[in-house]
This record gives structure tokens, C-alpha cells and sequence, in this order.
């Protein structure tokens, strides 16, 4: 391969050479929706924009691009469908697409968020830029597609290659992978003060040519492209399994299968570089009411699912927090002290807007989730049921029998404990028939060959094994027609039968 040179994005000439239309360098994708915020002048508050189709980004910008001047954001991957966008200031021209991680479906790059003007001493944006080249002339990292100067701090993007012209497609390991990615350039970028929030799927990043107003200066991304000037270029990318290995990582193999759609597809489990220790129990109280059962029975579940999996990912986090705060409220605990309790040893940072949210019981929007087929919030009456909680948590039935949870677990898994629960049942019915036939038959043979006391009747049948109370022999001599036995010291030769 040759070798990359370095150029500036304000280099339009190079860049027509290289294919890379010019409107779409306010952001780079390849597949997808991109997603378009900003805060808003008047009052400083995040507004959302819209999003616009990847491959159709000449279209859509130039006449949103006023709304991008300043302090405009984008995400760095593709998300999945949209549309129509009814409200704020681009109705019309652009459509919506949610922004929650379930909703990716394209991986287009690794990144780092450099805030080094929070490093001590604080760092200058072009100096961190410089320190990126060293560690990548000394092997520590491999050459970023993409440097980018914020107008405080410094951004770094690894773009991610898949199918031809296409980014990376998230599958369970392409995810698994991806995070892994991200962890291991936080821990080589540690010196530049990397922001630990800036990691997620959805993370969004400021769009070059944009001011950040904090600064006053304008955004500036730097491009790296293969090939030498005067002959073919193009923009710099990697495979997401030989990014893994240069940042020694280890040789990887992904899957390419595609994830289910979002709302029903289970989201990989963590990697064991981001298992956290397990979990301990939530002030959950050994003795409740009998209505109280199925909480306390829930967040004992819950307990056991986090110490399986080392913790919640994105997507399940504040349903989980949703869950033990309703569940902490009818065991008369503080809802918001369970949820921050969850929260600690959930995977990723959580915002204490959201967890407080989280928290409040009274939401009409239970757990955040909605029925795969009518797209409709679920009410509070069906998320009661386990199946609908299994579902929401990716919970399997391997999973659930293996950690015997008993207030979590899917249909499969509920109806074949009750098949060997009734099957127990059966059998213990059959064995105790077979018992008291054997019972009857032995005791019409005893008082055939004598006529015992009750007392001395119940001594010898437990002597030879059978299982009885004093109240079982004197109710099957009535059943059998048998009278009772002489008084104390009159005991006849042979037994009284009543024909």
C-alpha cells in the first residue's frame, strides 16, 4: 500500500480528484441516515434537526446548511430508517430517525474526542495533533483518517470499511469488536485527556466548516488519503478486524450476519475488558407480603442477570433502571436510590437526567418500550408479564433456566417449567395411588391375620416402610369396612369384617 499524505480538507482540487464531493465533506457517510443537531442560539439548548440519507448528502445540505453554521453536531454512524420530520425549523426538508444506539445500523468509524484543553496543563488542539503523529510514527496507533481541530479540543476518526464503498455493518461481533476498538484508543490516547463520555454508537461530533461559539473559531477537518499527489487517491479506511490487530488487539474474525430489527434483536454481551465486580444485593427484604412476592422475586433477577453478564449495555440500561425502581417502590424502598444503585454497574456513562427519569414511576412511557407489532407503549399491566420483560432484557431460555430466574424468563422457558411441574405433580399423584393401594391391601392382610390397636397397626406399617399418620389407618379401616379393634385387654382371635 502506498503510503497516506496528509492534506487539508480546504484543498477542493485534491479532493474532486479523489471523488469526494465537497457538500459531503460536512460529513463523511457512506450508508444510513446522518443525524443533524445544533444548539440553539437563542437559548443554548440542544435541538434536534433531522437526518438525511447518506448517498444523498449534495441534495440535502446546501439547503440546511444555514441551520449548521454554528455549533452544529452529527453523528458518526449511520442510523437506521426514518421518517417523515413534522416539526422545528427543517420541516419539510429533512426527516427524523432516532438517535438511540438500538437504531445504528452502520459502523462508519472509530473516534476519539480530545478535550486537551482540560489536560494538565492544557494542551493547544495542534499539539495534540502532533502527539497523535508521534505515537503513529512510533506504532502505537495507526494513521486516523480523519484529524480534526473543534475549536477547543481535537477530534481523531478511523474510517471503517466493509462491503465495497460501504462502512461496516453492526452484527453482535462487529459491535463487540467496535467497543473493544474504542477502549483500547481511549487507553492509548490517555495522555490527551480522551473524554471517557464520548464513546458510545450514537455519539455525535461537530460538522466541519461549523464555529464553535465557545471559541470562536471555525471546525477544521484534516483528510488522509492513499495514494500520491498527482496520481489516485482515496480516502484513507480500514477493515474493523485489522484495526483490532494493529492496535494489538489480536487477530479477529466477525460475523457479517446482520442484527435483527431493533426492537426485538439481543444486543451482544459485554466484553470481558468491560466486566465489572457483581453485584450485591439491593437492600432487598428477605420477608414480604404476598403481593410484594413478584417484585422482590424481580430484582433478585435482576441481580443475577447482572452478575452473569457484568453489567447492562445500551439498550437494556434504563429499562433496567426503569424496572428496579418500580420494583423498589412496591417494597416500599426509594425508587431513585435503586436506580442509582443499578446505574453504578451499568456499562457506559449514564447522565443523571437520565437516571432520574429512570427512576420516576409515574412515567407514562413504562420502561421505555414499545410492542414490535402495533408500535404502540407498552401499558404497565402488559410489562408485568415476564415474557414481555425477557424480551425487553434479551433474555433467552438458556439463560433463564441456567440462572433459574423465576420472574424474568421468556414463554418457551415459562411453559416447559410448568410441563415438568405438572409432569412432578403426576408422578408424585401415580407413586402416592400405588402407595395407598399397597397400603390398603397390606392392612386388610393385618387385620385378616390379627386385630391390632391402631397404635400397633401404624408401629408395624412403618416398620415395613410405608409412609402414615395415625389418622390414615383409622380413616382406611372405615373405608375398608374394618371395625375397630377389641378394648384394652379383650382382644378377640380373629378380626371382625363387616360384610
Amino acid at each position: 500500500m502506498s503510503r497516506p499524505q496528509l492534506i487539508a480538507v480546504v484543498m477542493p482540487k485534491v479532493l474532486q480528484e479523489a471523488g469526494i464531493p465537497r457538500a459531503k465533506l460536512r460529513h463523511l457517510h457512506r450508508a444510513g441516515n446522518v443525524g443533524l443537531y445544533r444548539k440553539n442560539p437563542a437559548d443554548g439548548e440542544w435541538q434536534e434537526l433531522g437526518c438525511y440519507p447518506a448517498d444523498q448528502a449534495n441534495t440535502y445540505l446546501p439547503g440546511v446548511w444555514k441551520w449548521l453554521t454554528t455549533d452544529a453536531y452529527a453523528t458518526v454512524n449511520g442510523l437506521g430508517e426514518s421518517k417523515p420530520w413534522p416539526q422545528g425549523p427543517t420541516r419539510g426538508l429533512l426527516e427524523y430517525a432516532s438517535r438511540r444506539t438500538r437504531n445504528v445500523v452502520w459502523l462508519e468509524c472509530t473516534f476519539a474526542d480530545l478535550d486537551c484543553y482540560k489536560a494538565d496543563p492544557p494542551i493547544a488542539p495542534s499539539l495534540a495533533v502532533a502527539e497523535v503523529q508521534r505515537l503513529v510514527a512510533e506504532g502505537a496507533l495507526p494513521q486516523p483518517t480523519l484529524h480534526a481541530l473543534s475549536g477547543r479540543g481535537a477530534y481523531v476518526l478511523w474510517y471503517l470499511e466493509g462491503e465495497p464503498g460501504k462502512p461496516v455493518r453492526r452484527t453482535r461481533d462487529t459491535e463487540r469488536l467496535w467497543v473493544q476498538v474504542q477502549q483500547r484508543i481511549q487507553e492509548v490516547l490517555a495522555d490527551l485527556n480522551p473524554d471517557p463520555q464520548a464513546k458510545s454508537l450514537s455519539q455525535t461530533l461537530r460538522i466541519p466548516g461549523s464555529v464553535n461559539t465557545k471559541s470562536g473559531r471555525r471546525v477544521l477537518y484534516l483528510v488522509t488519503l492513499e495514494g500520491e499527489l498527482g496520481g489516485p487517491v482515496r480516502l484513507l479506511k480500514y477493515r474493523l478486524e485489522d484495526l483490532a490487530d494493529a492496535l494489538l488487539l489480536g487477530p479477529a474474525t466477525v460475523d457479517a450476519t446482520p442484527l435483527p430489527p431493533p426492537a426485538q434483536h439481543q444486543l451482544a454481551a459485554p466484553t470481558d475488558q468491560a466486566k465489572r465486580q457483581p453485584y450485591r444485593p439491593f437492600n432487598i427484604p428477605e420477608k414480604v407480603k404476598p403481593h410484594q412476592a413478584p417484585y422482590r422475586a424481580r430484582l433478585l433477577d435482576l441481580v443475577k442477570l447482572a452478575d452473569a453478564r457484568g453489567g447492562f449495555t445500551e439498550g437494556h440500561r434504563k429499562t433496567v433502571l426503569h424496572l428496579a425502581a418500580w420494583c423498589a417502590h412496591q417494597l416500599g424502598r426509594s425508587p431513585l436510590q435503586a436506580a442509582q444503585h443499578f446505574a453504578r454497574h451499568c456499562l457506559g456513562h449514564l447522565p443523571e437526567r437520565d437516571i432520574r427519569d429512570a427512576a420516576n414511576v409515574n412515567a407514562r412511557r413504562e420502561y421505555g418500550l414499545k410492542d414490535p407489532a402495533t408500535k404502540q407503549w407498552l401499558d404497565r399491566p402488559r410489562m408485568e408479564r415476564s415474557d414481555t420483560l425477557a424480551r425487553a432484557l434479551a433474555v433467552t431460555a438458556d439463560e433463564a433456566r441456567r440462572l433459574e430466574l423465576q420472574s424474568i424468563r421468556p414463554t418457551e422457558e415459562r411453559k416447559r417449567r410448568e410441563a415438568e411441574k405438572a409432569a412432578a405433580i403426576s408422578e408424585r399423584k401415580k407413586a402416592k395411588a400405588d402407595h395407598d393401594a399397597h397400603l390398603e391391601a397390606r392392612l386388610v392382610q393385618l387385620y385378616a391375620e390379627a386385630n391390632p390397636s391402631v397404635r400397633n397397626a401404624v408401629n408395624l406399617l412403618e416398620a415395613e416402610g410405608f409412609n402414615l399418620k395415625k389418622s390414615s389407618v383409622a380413616k382406611l379401616k372405615a373405608k375398608l369396612g374394618i371395625t375397630k379393634g377389641s378394648k384394652r385387654g379383650r382382644r378377640p382371635k380373629t378380626p371382625e369384617l363387616v360384610t
